[in-house]
């Protein structure tokens, strides 16, 4: 698979560390200051997870899913490319989605300029899910976080955007709600891609 990704300009090679880490210890202080430290240590981040509100887990929680759903489907279909999709980051597959799309015979340039149209939004949705993985303070989307993914669906869907996102409150709430709707979009945009490949 690196052969191929090489050859379409895909893959790209992290450079090799040159020097050895080294680390800094700390002098030992007094045990009551040891212990306090060590309190400290254990606690830390705790107050950002309390925080946390049952709706704002169950949001993450949702959108999760959406990008696990994501995921899945671009595994289904990759695997005819490259057959350890599986094991790859979401952004790896998105790559190798890029270059399936490159080699893949569409019937016209419009149907695979409509495909193509799929991967700024996934970006979107990559950066998001990078966000809430690793940074304990965000614990909610904003819709104003998705304005591409907003204007995918837009494009596509009018009377959604204007009768249903429209009339949800809670801006977490119509976000992962979007979300959906794009999980549900992208399924069928593969899922008509896949029916015509081995997979």
């Amino acid at each position: 698979m690196e052969k191929l990704l090489n050859k379409l300009g895909y893959y790209k090679k992290k450079p090799q560390r040159k020097s050895t880490l080294t680390i800094a210890y700390r002098v030992p202080e007094s045990p009551e200051k040891n212990s306090q430290r060590f309190i400290e240590i254990v606690a830390e981040g705790n107050k950002w997870f309390k925080a946390r509100t049952k709706e704002s887990n169950a949001n993450t929680g949702m959108f999760f899913s959406i990008v696990l759903l994501i995921e899945h489907k671009l595994n289904h279909l990759l695997t005819c490319v490259d057959p350890e999709i599986e094991n790859l980051m979401l952004g790896k597959k998105i790559d190798t989605l890029k270059s399936f799309i490159n080699i893949y015979e569409f019937e016209d340039r419009s149907e695979k300029k409509e495909f193509r149209e799929l991967l700024p939004p996934l970006h979107e949705v990559t950066k998001i899910r990078n966000k809430l993985a690793h940074d304990l303070m965000k614990s909610s989307i904003k819709l104003k976080e998705l304005p591409i993914t907003l204007a995918y669906v837009r494009k596509r869907d009018k009377d959604f955007i204007d009768n249903v996102l429209t009339n949800i409150e809670d801006d977490s709430e119509k976000s992962c709600v979007l979300l959906a709707k794009f999980g549900f979009m992208f399924s069928v945009e593969l899922a008509h891609v896949a029916m015509t490949v081995e997979l």
